[in-house]
């Protein structure tokens, strides 16, 4: 049956046409961009429509990233549905500024070539206060159509090693978010802390942590490990100091030479992993891999996968992580810090362990290696079969479209 209302999607969506051409550019953000494409695929699947998506993307501006003018990149996806990235000139907080006149030329071009009569759903993925300044500019072409803003993350709780003047400019940005909310009509949100921390009212709000891709799914699997005389622990994500990424890399130092880790990503850690892996060589570091495939197939080879944060981080209690699901979908153990984050349903499914000390972590690697093969495949499988049934995009997306019809 055919959603009777038109869905349109703001946000930072590329389309796996122009994933190369954004990946030139300099742009990095793996999970976002997964993140919506898997939402997106999933709603079109649960009304039988084709969404178009306006959006821009964010970068942290010259000389940082490889250039200062960043085009607008039209592409299509699905049956025919338009995706339009707005251009950005890419210097330093000036692009913000300049983002968001260019994304608000192109929604109100938009919005006002729509019959006004048609209703129209608008799903806004992200608090950031480019995307946010449309929901007001969008009700003002028509109050009559719905807004839902998707809050993945609370940008107060990232970048947490910004200087003074990048706070103090997060504390003005934060103000317009919060004045932009009130053209918000409903939130989905991927931790319920986040409804106490806006103090959003009961009937306004549904938690849905993300989803995997229901095509990922039906790829063959792999649970074998690439080395029977190797037990390899995999860290694949943001390499941040504030990860305690540092007491991971500490605790091979306390490990058999039969353990090797193997580390996947970029962050501000990053320079100090290379250093670890040079004088540890049961530390291995990949660097960021662009490829999901390329990634997928180390995470086949590895036999245990680590999700790493500080649990004691407030921020914590404000974020999903998004890894849980490619890492569980590989049928592989996942040791895991617990974090408030997370909903409980997920912790039979993982290894936890409770402390970021490099001893402890140790020991919980210690814990899984004992184990026989058949105990960890078992274990592993378990929490494939959880995220296969229950967490993949279609189901999120029929509990969003529940949520809002």
């Amino acid at each position: 049956m055919v959603y009777m209302r038109k869905i349109v999607w703001i946000g930072s969506y590329v389309s796996e046409k122009s994933i190369s051409k954004v990946q030139e550019l300099g742009y990095k953000n793996p999970a976002s961009v997964t993140s919506q494409a898997n939402i997106l695929e999933g709603l079109e699947t649960v009304t039988n429509s084709s969404i178009d998506t306006l959006g821009v993307l964010s970068f942290k501006g010259f000389p940082s990233d490889k250039k200062i003018f960043m085009p607008k990149i039209k592409s299509t996806h699905g049956k025919g549905a338009e995706d339009i990235l707005t251009s950005v000139v890419n210097i330093k907080y000036f692009n913000k500024w300049y983002s968001k006149l260019s994304l608000k030329k192109d929604v109100k071009k938009y919005f006002e070539k729509l019959n006004t009569k048609e209703p129209v759903d608008v799903f806004i993925y992200e608090m950031r206060s480019v995307c946010l300044e449309m929901a007001k500019t969008i009700k003002k072409i028509n109050p009559k159509i719905k807004i839902h803003l998707i809050i993945p993350d609370l940008p107060q709780f990232m970048d947490l090693r910004a200087g003074q003047l990048k706070k103090w400019l997060k504390r003005i940005d934060w103000e317009n978010m919060r004045h932009n909310m009130e053209y918000i009509d409903d939130y989905i949100l991927y931790t319920e802390s986040m409804a106490e921390y806006l103090h959003i009212t009961d009937k306004k709000w549904m938690v849905m942590e993300g989803s995997i891709n229901s095509r990922e799914i039906e790829r063959p699997l792999k649970t074998s490990s690439s080395s029977k005389n190797k037990f390899i622990v995999m860290y694949s994500g943001g390499i941040k100091k504030n990860f305690k990424i540092e007491n991971l890399l500490k605790a091979f130092e306390l490990l058999d030479d039969r353990f090797e880790l193997w580390i996947t990503g970029s962050g501000d850690f990053e320079k100090n992993v290379i250093e670890y892996a040079d004088k540890n060589n049961k530390i291995k570091f990949y660097g960021f891999l662009s490829s999901r495939d390329e990634l997928r197939e180390l995470q086949e080879k590895a036999t245990m996968l680590i999700n790493m944060r500080d649990p004691k981080e407030e921020a914590s209690k404000f974020c999903f992580p998004s890894k849980l699901f490619e890492y569980m979908l590989t049928g592989k153990p996942v040791l895991s810090l617990k974090l408030m984050g997370i909903p409980q349903e997920y912790f039979q499914y993982l290894i936890n362990v409770d402390s970021t000390g490099a001893k402890d972590i140790a020991k919980a690697i210690e814990r899984v290696a004992n184990e026989n093969d058949k105990c960890r495949v078992e274990f592993g499988m378990k929490a494939r079969e959880f995220i296969v049934e229950k967490k993949n995009n279609i189901s999120q997306a029929e509990k969003i479209y529940q949520f809002i019809k």
